[in-house]
């Protein structure tokens, strides 16, 4: 008898024998079902009477090495595909949607108003140019513009800004034009007017 190996392993030396425990490399093809591990050769054929202990064990280590190949077989079959979970994404925050405040301010003071509208006396601080800072109710700017000179009209000078980003999440609005008192307005009433006001000083 010689040991035949099935398809996929590496061939026996002649006359090897496996040893008893022996087992295939885990790297090796399960064997297909129902492979003859052993096969007669002509001499073993032409041989007549009782089996000698050699022999007897051959087919002892090959009986336990087809239940190890087949056992193996089983266990890759039954064995769950491993699945590769996805890497996490990146997370993304939505940015705070924002809008443009138009603004008027409109000055009484015939001083100014024959002087093209540059602030004079206590309104030296109202001209082309002022800043005007928004913040919210817990005084974080959120914001910043300067006055135009739009024109005049008797004693009455008006100036236009404009503040762009201003984010629409406040509860109110507070405007500083230049060197005066803040001005606050709620977010209510800034769009029922389609974000514009007007302050007078």
């Amino acid at each position: 008898m010689r040991f035949v190996p099935p398809p996929g392993w590496p061939p026996a030396p002649p006359g090897w024998v496996p040893p008893p425990g022996w087992q295939p490399d885990p790297a090796w093809p399960p064997a297909p079902v129902g492979w003859r591990f052993w096969q007669e050769t002509p001499a073993a054929r032409r041989r007549v009477g009782r089996p000698g202990p050699a022999l007897v064990s051959a087919f002892v280590a090959g009986g336990v090495l087809l239940v190890l190949a087949l056992g193996f077989g089983v266990l890759l079959l039954s064995a769950p595909p491993q699945v590769r979970a996805p890497a996490p994404g990146p997370t993304s925050t939505a940015a705070p949607q924002t809008t443009t405040v138009a603004g008027w301010v409109r000055l009484d003071d015939r001083a100014t108003a024959t002087h093209d509208c540059e602030g004079q006396g206590r309104h030296a601080d109202i001209a082309e140019g002022t800043a005007v800072v928004v913040s919210d109710q817990t005084g974080t700017e959120l914001g910043d513009g300067t006055l135009t000179p739009y024109g005049s009209q008797g004693s009455v000078c008006s100036y236009t800004f404009s503040i762009s980003g201003v984010p629409v999440d406040a509860d109110t609005y507070t405007f500083a034009v230049g060197d005066r008192s803040p001005v606050v307005i709620s977010a209510a009433e800034l769009r029922s007017q389609a974000w514009s006001f007007e302050i007078r000083l």
